[in-house]
């Protein structure tokens, strides 16, 4: 079954539910060939005969087994037959499974000639017809002299063109009336990944102006604007960026649903229900999968490792759920709950811990639970060991938010009267932090939540300057899957808290690159959304209004050139085709097998970098060689060669296309190497091997893209 050659390494994470860029799968796929199976289902049968009809594949030549089973009440009846399937003339193609625009390679079609009565000299004519996206170079229909009973091979040379998708090869063998047809289909696949942009801001009455400069490929691209008097009109980007995210660990999955969970009942947010992580119910069960016998939740699938915090915010995420009215499993939560518990009541050994604990006592709280005798005995903890650094950790709002459900105002008021927001987002941030959950737009997410869930009063001395730093640090990058989240989860409290109106003051127009204007019409909406055409080079927002307008613009999508330049930002990334002797390889034969190494370390004084996707496409025209034995056994990479190794690899993610893989990096060069082989003949893109770390988007790395030969033997 060559479809599932690779089943033996386990199967994709769950949290998104058919997203193909959301689980750093191909969004190209090829349809692939159907299995020869057929199942008639339960029928009803009397002494009248009925027939039942089965269209045999047309790649399939061998036999077929035929059973049926008949069952009465008191007897059963089982036959089976055998039915021979060959065609006149058999095909048996060969082409690669993904291509990029650019490539020229060969494909191949085998041919058997089983035409009774075609005799020695048979001259039989192989044909191929693509699809828009390939261009045949060279006749595309061969003549060749193929006797009965024997095969031959007919080869064409074919160029991909610019343009994605799956895209069919069509092959035939004809003799005179006698013809048979085989077809394959191929991906067509960028060499760049899919990226989500964002540009926001403020401003008042007057135009901003905003320049468009990505050149993206139409599909999967996305051209969006929004403008509000509303800060949650930033959550349309924010959507947008956490509905294709690629990586899976509990953390960035329950973020993921974020948007489902806090936006859907809005009507300028309803489209969020069509997004694959809209499925709140498969989310559910993939935690019930990960929730270990303590109640907290691993990391990632199918591993053990338990972060603190991510098994508090997943069981957040599970109570918010229940609130709406979501079947959430009691037992599921039940467990959840043992784990907050013995967070709640422990002494930490550190703030981190402390913090975790305040959150603990906030969500146990949050269901009803009495946490009197901890929450007081947690402040006394923070106030003689952390006395002038807890008053401005994230720890003052879980408590201050559980003494006022606990209706004891006095001490919410002073645990909350301290704390303020993080200083304005124009600082540049640390290259990386110790604790990455407690970046400041997480910690400002929960605190903005806190205010607008619990203390609502106090939003009305909120400066300006709050949601400004918001708009600057989307505008920067300076946000992930983590602070995304909670971000939702802020804003959407925040409006609720607030009840803003519509603006009608506000417009968007389109500065096309013919040096025309066009109006955007915008929807009669407290959030509009509008798209903007590929043909815009700048949008110009224009406000009516002294007040605070909120703009956002998104581009997501393929961008159409591989970099020239490699990225250097915090760490590096360095990618290397040898043979089995380390010497680099820019040509190789079909058949052969090459070592890829991908070198990476941390740069610009940095000790380490935690929580880092690194990202290696295949160039077309190779697959992914899995070693024989016991992969169970094999560590975090069941795929990789078992020297070098990486001493600080948490998980290994293979593909068709690709490998993913995750970790820490340091400032001391490490290396992965694992095997490709060689399967067309042809001149392939070498993608860009990239990566990025997941809670600090200003850290990424991108190798350049190359190109390699392969050739016959």
């Amino acid at each position: 079954m060559p479809e599932f050659r690779h089943g033996d390494l386990g199967a994709a994470p769950g949290g998104d539910q058919g997203s193909a860029l959301g689980r750093h799968l191909n969004p190209f796929q090829r349809k692939g060939d159907k299995p020869v199976v057929y199942w008639s289902g339960i029928l009803d049968s009397d002494t009248s005969a009925r027939e039942l009809q089965y269209t045999v594949p047309d790649y399939f030549n061998g036999t077929l087994r035929v059973m049926a089973v008949a069952v009465t009440d008191d007897a059963i009846g089982v036959t089976e037959n055998r039915a021979l399937v060959r065609g006149d003339f058999v095909l048996s193609p060969n082409a690669p499974t993904t291509i990029t625009p650019g490539d020229e390679f060969e494909v191949s079609v085998g041919v058997a000639n089983n035409l009774a009565g075609s005799g020695p000299t048979a001259q039989l004519t192989v044909g191929l017809k693509t699809g828009a996206a390939l261009q045949i170079l060279g006749e595309a229909a061969q003549k060749l002299p193929i006797a009965e009973n024997h095969e031959s091979s007919a080869h064409f040379r074919v160029r991909t063109l610019d343009k994605l998708g799956a895209v069919d090869l069509d092959f035939t063998a004809s003799s005179g009336a006698v013809a048979a047809r085989r077809h394959v289909d191929i991906s067509v696949r960028p060499a760049t990944p899919y990226m989500t942009s964002l540009s926001a801001g403020t401003f008042k009455h007057g135009n901003k102006d905003v320049t468009i400069d990505r050149n993206l490929y139409p599909e999967y691209r996305t051209l969006e604007a929004s403008t509000s008097l509303v800060p949650l009109s930033l959550a349309h980007g924010l959507v947008s960026y956490l509905a294709n995210y690629p990586f899976a660990c509990t953390e960035q999955i329950v973020s993921q649903a974020m948007p489902a969970l806090t936006l859907a009942e809005r009507p300028e947010f309803g489209y969020v229900k069509a997004e694959p992580s809209a499925d709140i119910e498969s989310l559910i069960n993939e935690l019930r999968v990960r929730q270990n016998d303590q109640g907290a939740y691993k990391l990632w699938p199918g591993g053990n490792t338990v972060v603190e915090f991510v098994s508090l915010y997943a069981q957040h995420f599970l109570i918010e759920a229940t609130a709406q009215g979501k079947a959430v499993p009691a037992s599921l939560i039940t467990s959840g709950n043992a784990y907050l518990r013995a967070i709640a009541i422990r002494d930490g050994n550190n703030l981190a811990d402390e913090r975790d604990s305040a959150y603990a006592i906030y969500l146990l709280v949050r269901q009803g639970q009495v946490m009197s005798a901890e929450a007081s005995a947690l402040r006394k903890r923070l106030t003689t060991r952390y006395q002038d650094q807890w008053e401005q950790d994230i720890a003052a709002a879980w408590l201050a938010a559980s003494f006022k459900l606990m209706r004891q105002d006095h001490d919410a008021n002073q645990a909350i009267a301290s704390i303020r927001f993080a200083a304005a987002a124009t600082q540049a941030p640390a290259l990386w932090s110790a604790d990455i959950y407690d970046d400041p737009m997480t910690r400002d997410g929960f605190l903005l939540y806190v205010l607008s869930k619990h203390f609502p009063e106090r939003l009305s001395a909120l400066g300006p300057e709050v949601l400004e730093n918001l708009a600057t640090r989307i505008n920067t990058n300076r946000y992930h899957s983590l602070s995304a989240g909670t971000t939702l989860l802020a804003l959407n409290a925040y409006v609720a808290a607030t009840h803003a109106d519509t603006a009608p003051q506000l417009a968007i127009r389109e500065l096309l690159r013919d040096k025309t204007v066009r109006q955007l019409e915008l929807p009669a909406a407290l959030m509009p959304k509008v798209p903007f055409s590929d043909a815009a080079r700048a949008l110009r927002f224009t406000s009516g209004t002294d007040l605070n307008a909120f703009y956002l613009v998104n581009e997501s999508g393929f961008d159409r050139t591989p970099p020239r330049e490699a990225i250097v930002k915090g760490f590096e990334i360095l990618r290397e085709y040898t043979d089995a002797a380390g010497h680099p390889l820019t040509q190789v034969k079909m058949g052969d097998q090459v070592d890829v190494h991908l070198k990476f370390r941390a740069v610009e004084d940095q000790a380490t970098i935690a929580g880092v996707a690194l990202v290696d496409l295949l160039p077309g025209g190779f697959e992914l060689v899995i070693p024989a034995g016991d992969t169970e056994s094999a560590g975090a990479c069941p795929f990789c060669s078992a020297s070098p190794t990486v001493t600080n690899l948490s998980y290994a993610d293979p593909r068709e296309d690709r490998v993913v893989f995750y970790g820490n990096l340091t400032s001391d060069v490490q290396e992965l190497v694992y095997r490709i082989k060689a399967t067309n003949i042809g001149t392939y893109t070498i993608p860009p091997a990239y990566g990025e770390a997941m809670y600090d988007r200003s850290l990424l790395a991108r190798s350049i893209a190359g190109k390699i030969e392969v050739v016959k033997p």
